[in-house]
């Protein structure tokens, strides 16, 4: 995108980052848009990661594999409902415009 700069960075993979290392305090995670379950190679390593952290947060529009072992899961908006940019697992970055306009039944408001 003009104008705008990310800094390239070289990113382990979940699994590496959450059980790889006897010193790893990652104690929580917040995923946004992820599945790593399903994406991550080694889903049984993966998903025992994932139950080792003490806090894991997932915010998703769909009720994945990962927010399935999730403390908290929060609501998102999908692609076309949202403005901005995001980040996925292979550290791409790209930009978003709204496609789309929520329609608001006039005569459900304040009901």
């Amino acid at each position: 995108m003009p104008g705008c700069r990310f800094k390239s960075q070289t990113r382990n993979g979940l699994n590496r980052d959450v059980s790889g290392s006897p010193k790893n305090n990652l104690k929580a995670i917040y995923l946004i848009g992820e599945d790593p379950v399903l994406s991550e190679p080694d889903m049984n390593h993966t998903i025992q990661a994932l139950n080792n952290l003490e806090f894991l947060v997932v915010q998703d529009i769909f009720l994945t594999e990962t927010a399935k072992l999730a403390h908290v899961v929060l609501p998102a908006a999908g692609f076309a409902a949202d403005e901005g940019t995001f980040t996925n697992t292979e550290s791409v970055s790209r930009g978003l415009e709204k496609q789309c306009l929520r329609r608001v039944n006039p005569n459900r408001i304040g009901r």
